[in-house]
């Protein structure tokens, strides 16, 4: 009978610490949004950042301390840091919105609560040497995907090439595997957010 029990009070065990994982995978995620016209936090947005702003939400299950926006350059199948952005942000739900009208010359940033935004960022590149290229494509997650504490997230990706057929993969993808494109014709830069507690 003892041995019942114990068996059962283990299921059970199972069963509670199952529910609460899945519980917290769902309290950590960053999602691509889709918004329509008359959506107040649209149109703050694209009258900060522009009309080609891309907005994540995103929703923690403890507090922040910073979100940080990186964008990174594939250079000889590795990538260098190139724009770097640390936002002060301790909404444990929120959205992120970044506009990659072309991330060679600029990292814009906007950060908020509902359709209050708690900041924009703007930085720019010092390189004043840049290549003409007959297309540029931007790439964005179409997914939910988890969030972990101090996990650089990729979810924009851009290509500048003069090729209109070249295969171009997905943020993911490309940032995990650089080298999957090392005959890439071209320049690949990818957005990359990274959420971090408060300690």
């Amino acid at each position: 009978m003892k041995k019942i029990v114990h068996v059962c009070m283990v299921i059970i065990l199972c069963i509670f610490l199952s529910g609460c994982s899945e519980k917290l995978s769902q309290q950590r995620k960053l999602t691509p949004i889709v918004l329509h016209e008359q959506d107040q936090v649209m149109n703050v947005v694209y009258e900060e950042l522009g009309n080609d702003s891309i907005i994540f939400e995103y929703e923690f299950n403890m507090p922040l301390s910073y979100i940080v926006c990186d964008v990174y350059k594939l250079e000889d199948g590795n990538w260098r840091q190139y724009l770097s952005s640390s936002i002060y942000e301790k909404n444990k739900k929120g959205i992120v919105a970044i506009s990659p009208h072309d991330l060679r010359k600029n990292l814009n940033v906007a950060t908020g609560k509902e359709k209050n935004l708690a900041g924009v960022y703007r930085l720019s590149s010092d390189d004043d040497k840049m290549t003409t290229y007959q297309v540029m494509k931007t790439m964005i997650i179409e997914e939910e995907v988890a969030i972990s504490n101090n996990r650089k997230i990729p979810i924009i990706a851009q290509y500048f090439t003069n090729d209109s057929d070249a295969m171009l993969l997905s943020p993911k993808e490309i940032y995990e595997h650089p080298q999957e494109l090392s005959t890439f014709c071209g320049e690949i830069y990818v957005v990359t957010v990274t959420f971090m507690k408060d300690k």
